[in-house]
């Protein structure tokens, strides 16, 4: 229990250090973040207060959602209601905090007071973005344990078909849940990716059942799922037994270089000493 409540500090630690009021979170240039981080003393330099350092809209539907999952539900049908109630009372919280486009327009149409309809929220074209990966994270805490998957897939999809009913939008919900979940079982990363096209069919088979016109959702579907594809490809890591040290090398580097120009040197001594010790 530590561990999850640490994860969920920490997780807010890092949002309201990347957001910084919107600041950071707006800016593609990791070496301009890293000269700003160095004119303000550094990382170790800074005070977190939410008048600066504010948590994002992103966080807050994390923490939302988190806090669904902690109540005494006795079906998910329940649970699915208590999230659009709680999503809903939310939006008052993420004024001034520039909160995704889609997931405002999606919680005016979520139906708290809707018994049956309350969650149901029509395809949306524009749903693909990130949001509802950022709010999913705890559901993989939820339902970490490998025989909960079933409930990890459906629970992580219909959470993010509430604010981005969109194959890229919720199935990045469900790629957050799932990542969280082998980080708890203490699985490789180097399995994660192809663990996840493992999971996707059964994803598929769970929207075909339950989302109507499944057919508009296809191409959207098939994008997702390329990408993943073509990623584990170029990585080297598709096939089970593969573990590439340089795509692992090449992740540490890649971090360091878009987000911490100082030390990069180091780094990389350090990789070469652990390839040739």
């Amino acid at each position: 229990m530590e561990k999850f409540q640490a994860a969920m500090v920490l997780c807010a630690v890092g949002d309201s250090l990347g957001y910084r009021k919107g600041r950071w979170e707006s800016c593609m240039s990791g070496s301009q973040i890293q000269k700003e981080l160095s004119a303000l003393g550094g990382l170790e330099a800074l005070k977190l207060d939410s008048e600066n350092w504010p948590l994002s809209d992103g966080a807050l539907m994390h923490m939302t959602t988190a806090e669904a999952l902690v109540t005494d539900y006795w079906c998910l049908e329940d649970l699915y209601r208590e999230v659009v109630r709680l999503y809903v009372a939310a939006m008052v919280s993420l004024q001034g905090r520039t909160p995704d486009p889609s997931t405002v327009e999606a919680c005016s149409l979520l139906k708290p007071d809707n018994y049956l309809l309350a969650w149901h929220t029509p395809f949306n074209e524009k749903g693909s973005g990130f949001g509802a990966a950022t709010k999913a994270m705890c559901v993989g805490m939820r339902y970490w344990q490998p025989e909960r998957l079933e409930n990890l897939v459906e629970v992580s999809i219909e959470i993010g078909r509430m604010t981005h009913n969109h194959p890229i939008g919720f199935l990045g919900s469900l790629c957050s849940a799932l990542f969280a979940s082998y980080a708890v079982q203490g699985k490789p990363l180097v399995n994660w990716g192809r663990d996840l096209m493992k999971v996707i069919p059964k994803a598929e088979d769970y929207c075909r059942k339950t989302i109507r016109h499944f057919a508009e959702y296809q191409e959207k579907w098939f994008y997702f799922e390329a990408k993943w594809q073509f990623y584990l490809q170029e990585r080297g890591i598709e096939e089970e037994g593969q573990k590439s040290l340089s795509f692992l090398i090449h992740m540490m580097q890649m971090r360091w270089i878009s987000c911490i120009r100082v030390g990069v040197q180091k780094v990389e001594e350090g990789i070469e000493a652990m390839m040739h010790p």
